[in-house]
């Protein structure tokens, strides 16, 4: 990957790890891997297997218990836990709870200071409309990447991440969804709308 000299000397001033005698513990081409693969919302966590840096802030300020990990794995992340402080819910949102503008800013960001493309997945919720998507090209577009790829939420019956759904009581998987009055079943194919 080729950088610009700027960027370089800012990533290696900002981010490039050193011991305390200010000697690198990592090349260059190293920190930015590291740096490049954080770009991107926590993945939704499930079956008890919570990131470290969730389980570190959560016993560091005093949360942390098996309550806690059996409610995160249900519903896949922090948001709207009453246990979870405020600014805690902030920094651990997950890809599917980001607004899709901030997913197109980073990889804009990331990609203005490097030659080749830069490959990030804009998330969408189940709920996203026609023009949404529309706005997520034109916005990426307009900001100078290479190029997007967008995904709307249960768009496919199986997918990397999810959050925690409803049991569906024809089938009994965690698929069920409810958007626009209805529910679906990805599993089973079950739809019924009220």
């Amino acid at each position: 990957m080729k950088l610009t000299e700027n960027a370089r000397t800012i990533l290696e001033k900002r981010y490039l790890r050193k011991d305390a005698r200010g000697q690198a513990l990592e090349t260059p081409v190293d920190m930015l891997r590291r740096v490049a693969s954080n770009i991107a919302g926590v993945e939704a966590t499930c079956y008890k297997k919570a990131p470290d840096q969730v389980r570190e802030m959560a016993s560091e300020k005093g949360f942390y218990s098996e309550d806690f990990l059996d409610r995160l794995s249900k519903k896949g992340g922090v948001q709207g836990d009453p246990e979870v402080p405020g600014r805690v819910q902030c920094l651990f949102k997950t890809a599917l709870e980001m607004d899709y503008s901030w997913h197109i800013k980073h990889q804009a960001a990331f990609q203005k200071y490097t030659d080749n493309a830069v490959s990030k997945t804009v998330n969408l919720p189940y709920e996203a409309t026609v023009e949404e998507v529309k706005e997520a090209y034109l916005m990426a577009w307009k900001l100078g990447s290479k190029g997007i790829t967008v995904y709307r939420d249960s768009s496919r019956s199986s997918q990397v991440l999810s959050h925690a759904r409803e049991i569906c009581f024809v089938c009994e998987a965690e698929t069920l969804v409810r958007a626009e009055g209805c529910v679906k079943c990805h599993c089973c194919g079950f739809s019924e709308c009220f």
